[in-house]
C-alpha cells in the first residue's frame, strides 16, 4: 500500500490520460504493445480510452436507481463488478485490464443499512439522497449536514470495498498483479466545496489510494510513504512491453526474490510532485505542499506535512528559506526534477 499516492491532476481527461500513459510524447497516442481492455461504466472514460489506443472497451450501461438500493447487489457497482466477472468468466483476460467505475461521481445507492452502520443515535435525522452531493464554494457548510455527507459516503465506500472483496479473488487467479487507485479524489466540504472539484488542489482532491498486489511475492503487507503520482504509473504501464519489462522497475518500484516490492531508495524526483489543474499548481514535497493559482499568480498557500494534514493552517510567511523556495518552484513551469537534492529534502 502507498499511503502517499497523488493524482497529478484531478480532470478526468488529463488523469486517465497520465495513468493510461495517453499523449506521451515518448510513446506517440496509442497504448504499449500489451494487449488492452478497459471495461467501464463511465461513458467519458469511453471516449478518452478509444480517442487513447485501447484494443478493446466494453461500456457498461451504469444502473441509475431512484432511491437506495435494498442490498448491495442492487447498486450500480455490484452491476459494473458483475459485469466483470462474467468476462472473467469466459476464459479472456487482456494483458491489461482496466476496470473503471463512476465510483463516487455516480450515484450514492449504498443500502440505507449501511448507512445506518456510521449514524449515532444523537445524531441529528438529515437525509442525504442517492445523487452525488454538489455543491458551489461557501463560507460555511453546516456541520450537522457534513457529518450526516460523511456518513453516506463512508456507506458508499463500504459498499464499494464489498464489491472488492468478491471481485479481487477472482482476478488474482487470472492475473499476476492487481493495482487499486482512483483518478481523484472527493471534497467533503472541508475547504468550503462538496463533491469533484478539478480546481483546489486540497488534500481531499489529489490524495488517492493505490493498493499494489503482487502474485509474483510472498509478502505483499508493506506500507510505504514515499510519495508517488498517477504519472509514474502510467509511465510503468508504459514500460510494460515484453516479459522481460514486467517487473516494477521503472524507477518507482523496486523487486527482488527474496522480498515483497518496496519502493527503493529513489531519487529526489520521486519525493517532490508537481501536480496541475484548471486554475492551480501545486508542489508536494514529504514536509510541505505549496498551492499557486494560475490566474491571480499568486500563491495560495504553503502548508506543513504530514501535520496539517487538510491544510488548515497557511504558514507561508513563516517557513523562510523552503518557503521561498516552494513558492518559485511552484510559480515555475521549470523540470523539476532537476533542484538540488539539499534544497528539497528539509
Amino acid at each position: 500500500m502507498l499511503e502517499s499516492a497523488y493524482c497529478s491532476d484531478p480532470r478526468l481527461n488529463s488523469s486517465l490520460e497520465h495513468l493510461w500513459c495517453i499523449n506521451n510524447p515518448q510513446r506517440g497516442t496509442t497504448l504499449t504493445p500489451i494487449t488492452s481492455h478497459l471495461i467501464t461504466d463511465d461513458a467519458e472514460a469511453v471516449r478518452i480510452a478509444e480517442q487513447g489506443g485501447y484494443d478493446a472497451v466494453t461500456p457498461i450501461t451504469p444502473v441509475i436507481n431512484n432511491e437506495a438500493a435494498t442490498e448491495v447487489e442492487d447498486t450500480g457497482f455490484a452491476n459494473l463488478t458483475a459485469e466483470v466477472i462474467d468476462y472473467l468468466e469466459t476464459g479472456e483476460c487482456a494483458d491489461l485490464l482496466w476496470i473503471h467505475s463512476l465510483g463516487l461521481s455516480g450515484n450514492w445507492d449504498a443500502p440505507e443499512t449501511l448507512r445506518d452502520l456510521y449514524h449515532d443515535e444523537e445524531d441529528p435525522e438529515i437525509k442525504i439522497g442517492i445523487t452525488a452531493p454538489v455543491s458551489g464554494v461557501e463560507d460555511k457548510i453546516d456541520e450537522d449536514y457534513l457529518a450526516a455527507l460523511q456518513q453516506a459516503y463512508a456507506a458508499q465506500v463500504t459498499m464499494i470495498d464489498s464489491c472488492l472483496s468478491v471481485l479481487i479473488p477472482l482476478l488474482e487467479a487470472r492475473v499476476d498483479r492487481i493495482i487499486i487507485t482512483s483518478p481523484r479524489g472527493y471534497n467533503l466540504g472541508r475547504h468550503g466545496q462538496i463533491g469533484i472539484n478539478t480546481g483546489q488542489l486540497t488534500e481531499d482532491v489529489i490524495h488517492v489510494p493505490f493498493i499494489l498486489v503482487d502474485n509474483t511475492f510472498r509478502n505483499n503487507l508493506v506500507r510505504n510513504q514515499w510519495l508517488f503520482s498517477t504519472t509514474q504509473l502510467g509511465e510503468w504501464i508504459n514500460s510494460c512491453d515484453d516479459n522481460e519489462n514486467r517487473d516494477l522497475n521503472c524507477g518507482v518500484f523496486q523487486s527482488t526474490d527474496s522480498v515483497s516490492p518496496h519502493i527503493h531508495d529513489a531519487p529526489v524526483m520521486h519525493q517532490v510532485i508537481q501536480l496541475l489543474s484548471a486554475t492551480e499548481r501545486a508542489i508536494r514535497t514529504p514536509a510541505w505542499h505549496a498551492r499557486y493559482d494560475l490566474n491571480t499568480h499568486e500563491v495560495i498557500g504553503i502548508f506543513a506535512k504530514p501535520d496539517d494534514r487538510w491544510e488548515a493552517n497557511d504558514i507561508s510567511d513563516r517557513c523562510g528559506q523552503a518557503g521561498e523556495l516552494l513558492a518559485d518552484l511552484a510559480t515555475s513551469s521549470d523540470n523539476i526534477t532537476e533542484l538540488d537534492n539539499s534544497l528539497i529534502l528539509f
